[in-house]
């Protein structure tokens, strides 16, 4: 139901095309989840009376109508119509029993999740969150993507259940802080910034510096925009709140983790507090007092950063990349498309292709040039680095909304180059020591880029090692096929030749099967042999591309910063695994990533 009879809007809608929601106000809607967010009724109503009927009718029917939420005109409210308590020990029994080490795991979940529901004091929880989503993590799948699957389905659905009991707590105990913390503030942090994020991972959506710069308050646009930009502090607009974070320096550190933003630390005296995160409720900014204002802006100075050494040159740099990416990739994706006679899946390719040189010579070759030329010291480089995580998580972010459109569901190309994006992301997070460093020379750049040539040429060596054996033997099997669909003599059948000709043929089968099987296997063992040069999109992203295909990515360009990855894949199922057909795919892409390179060197 489109909720016509919604809250009044005040904006003029621009002159859009009648089903165009813009990105600004779609990227405020596609991460709203009725099972993690607090306030997400008020949030969506405050936001509904701000806008033009024909956008609410638009994110309605696109957006919120798929995700079973729709607007009550009888209660004034919005409500959620799909299923609301997920049932972590449904989940738990659904379990197959092949996969009895994790359902073993499972239930032992199971029986503490019990006693976590006990539980009021938020370090008590913050323990038993990050400790519990920490062991699933590392529940070993054995490399198969079903247990995998199994995996991912039991995080995301202790992260819904551990939601629902955070939601409904009465008596939470807080620690004495600085910064007012309270019930709803705690809450909201935990289901809204640090389940959300574990939940999305890299597409977790922060507030971008020109999105900062657009808020109404001027505490927010002006001093928290400044100090954004400065400091590289991570905003997330929640559905009450917006919660500034400070960057995490270490590389195995969590900035959104709730023990990290609970944490308060005295300097020299009481007088001054160490701080790694901040709320203030966005509401209340239009009558606050200059009290409730100084006392933010003092929260927020006070998160821990590491801008005092960084020259201005290395913020302007990423201040850049941010522009390039909002003023010409951004555009790109959410722009309305002309159809002007031409099919739409034509246009999307076009301007699929138009995102990848772009963000090539705009975004990916000046990252390069400025840590190989602009970073001067350990420092910039960890400044650089966390610049270009955050602005990853924007494009992906981003791009993960591109997909959500109607004209982009279930568009392969799209979703290709996606997988692409989220790659790259995960190179840069596995390879951060070998390419966010301060090189003396040119030498040991180069052999970072050398040493990730080898996953790829390694995969090449066994499949042109073992295919001439393998078309020799495909080549003997068709042409015993081809004999046995001849009609056969009466000497054939005297001397019964078919059944020599079957006996040979399963012969030359099995051989075949087990050169395939063989090689199979080695490619399913690339991410274990070279853990930090090959991506495996299912268990290092988290990005499961089909239940039947495992996908894998190398690296590619410049020490594997200047070219998005090429994504390789197989089926799951040995039996499905054909040599001759995977070497003409191999060699195929290989191929187009050689011409690719050339192309983009010389345009």
């Amino acid at each position: 139901m489109t909720p016509i009879s919604a809250p009044t809007h005040t904006a003029e809608r621009p002159d859009y095309p009648k089903n165009y929601i813009p990105y600004p106000l779609r990227s405020q809607v596609t991460q709203v989840n009725p099972h993690l967010d607090v306030f997400w009724q008020d949030y969506l109503y405050n936001l509904f009376s701000n806008i033009s009927a024909q956008d609410r009718r638009n994110i309605a029917e696109q957006i919120l109508a798929p995700n079973q939420i729709f607007w009550n005109s009888e209660i004034k409210k919005f409500e959620f119509r799909g299923e609301i308590n997920v049932s972590l020990e449904n989940i738990v029994a659904s379990i197959p029993v092949n996969a009895r080490h994790i359902r073993i795991f499972a239930e032992k979940i199971l029986i503490h999740f019990q006693t976590f529901k006990t539980y009021n004091s938020v370090y008590q929880i913050a323990d038993f969150l990050e400790n519990i989503l920490g062991q699933i993590e590392q529940l070993d799948a054995k490399n198969n993507l079903e247990y995998q699957l199994i995996k991912q389905k039991l995080y995301s659905g202790f992260i819904y259940a551990a939601a629902r009991v955070i939601r409904e707590k009465k008596d939470l105990e807080i620690p004495e802080n600085r910064r007012g913390l309270n019930a709803s503030i705690i809450k909201t942090f935990i289901n809204e910034v640090f389940l959300k994020q574990q939940l999305l991972g890299y597409w977790f959506k922060t507030m971008r510096n020109r999105q900062v710069a657009q808020m109404p308050h001027p505490l927010l646009s002006q001093f928290l925009c400044r100090e954004q930009k400065i400091r590289q502090l991570e905003i997330v607009r929640a559905s009450k709140y917006l919660f500034v974070i400070g960057p995490a320096i270490e590389s195995d550190v969590n900035p959104f983790a709730l023990r990290r933003f609970l944490r308060e630390e005295s300097l020299f005296s009481h007088e001054h507090v160490l701080l790694t995160g901040a709320a203030v409720n966005t509401a209340m900014l239009v009558n606050a007092d200059a009290t409730y204002l100084a006392r933010f802006k003092l929260q927020v100075e006070n998160i821990i950063t590491i801008e005092s050494t960084i020259n201005q040159a290395v913020i302007e740099f990423l201040t850049e990349l941010e522009l390039a990416h909002e003023t010409e990739l951004l555009p790109l994706l959410f722009d309305p498309i002309e159809l002007s006679g031409m099919q739409i899946d034509k246009l999307i390719q076009e301007r699929l292709q138009q995102y990848e040189h772009i963000l090539i010579k705009h975004i990916l070759e000046p990252i390069e040039f400025a840590v190989r030329r602009v970073a001067r010291n350990a420092d910039e480089q960890e400044y650089l680095y966390i610049g270009i995580r955050q602005l990853f998580g924007n494009i992906l972010s981003s791009f993960k909304d591109f997909l959500s459109q109607p004209a982009l569901l279930l568009n392969e190309n799209a979703e290709h180059l996606f997988s692409r994006l989220v790659a790259y992301a995960t190179f840069l997070e596995k390879r951060r020591e070998f390419i966010f460093v301060c090189f003396q020379n040119n030498y040991q750049w180069d052999a970072n880029h050398d040493l990730l040539q080898q996953p790829l040429h390694y995969l090449n060596q066994i499949i042109q090692a073992n295919i001439r054996e393998n078309d020799s033997l495909d080549a003997q099997i068709h042409e015993l096929e081809a004999q046995l669909e001849r009609k056969a003599s009466f000497m054939d059948k005297m001397f019964k030749s078919n059944d020599r000709i079957h006996m040979k043929l399963d012969e030359l089968r099995k051989q075949s099967r087990k050169t395939a099987r063989q090689i199979h296997q080695d490619i399913f063992e690339l991410s274990a042999r070279f853990p930090i040069d090959v991506v495996d999109l299912a268990f290092d992203s988290l990005l499961i591309l089909g239940e039947n295909e495992r996908h894998y990515a190398f690296a590619a360009g410049k020490n594997g910063v200047t070219r998005l990855p090429m994504i390789v894949s197989i089926p799951e199922n040995p039996l499905a695994f054909h040599l001759g057909d995977f070497n003409t795919f191999l060699q195929n892409k290989m191929e187009e990533n050689q011409v690719y390179d050339e192309l983009a060197d010389i345009s």
